[in-house]
C-alpha cells in the first residue's frame, strides 16, 4: 500500500469516527459494535499502509545512498580513448581501463586484465577489449 492508501483509511476511520460521536444512547448497541468494528479495520489498514511506505521509503534511501557512492566513484575517473581509468590527483588516467560493458550494465568499475599481446580481459564478464593503453 502506498503512502496514498494510508490517508484514504485513515479518512474512511475518522468519517466512521465522527459518525460514532454522533449517535444517541437510544441508538442500536449492535449499529455501535458494528462501526467500532469498522473503524479498527480502517485503523489497521492504515497501519499497514504506513508500515509499507516506510519500508518502500527506506529502500528507495538504501538506492539513492548506493547510487551517489557509484556516481563519486565515476567521477573520480579520467577517459582516455573512450575507456575510463583511474584518475590521477592532476585528473590523468593510471592503470588498466575499467570494462565499458561492465559500467554500462550496473556502473562497477572493473579494471581490464592484460590476456595476450595487445589484448585484454574483463575478469567479471569476460569482455575482450584490443589496443587499449595501460598508463604507469
Amino acid at each position: 500500500m502506498s503512502v496514498a492508501a494510508a490517508i484514504t483509511s485513515v479518512n474512511a476511520a475518522l468519517t466512521t469516527l465522527k459518525a460514532m460521536r454522533a449517535i444517541e444512547k437510544a441508538y442500536d448497541q449492535a449499529v455501535l459494535k458494528s462501526q467500532l468494528a469498522e473503524l479498527m479495520g480502517n485503523l489497521s489498514e492504515a497501519k499497514m499502509a504506513l508500515i509499507d511506505a516506510k519500508e518502500e521509503i527506506s529502500a528507495r534511501d538504501d538506492e539513492i545512498k548506493d547510487l551517489k557512492g557509484k556516481l563519486k566513484k565515476q567521477a573520480e575517473t579520467a577517459q582516455f580513448d573512450g575507456y575510463s581509468y583511474a584518475a590521477t590527483v592532476e585528473g590523468k588516467p593510471t592503470g588498466a581501463p575499467y570494462c565499458n560493458a561492465c559500467i554500462a550494465n550496473d556502473g562497477t568499475q572493473i579494471p581490464l586484465s592484460h590476456a595476450m599481446d595487445r589484448h585484454w580481459l574483463c575478469p567479471r564478464c569476460k569482455g575482450i577489449a584490443s589496443n587499449v593503453r595501460k598508463f604507469p
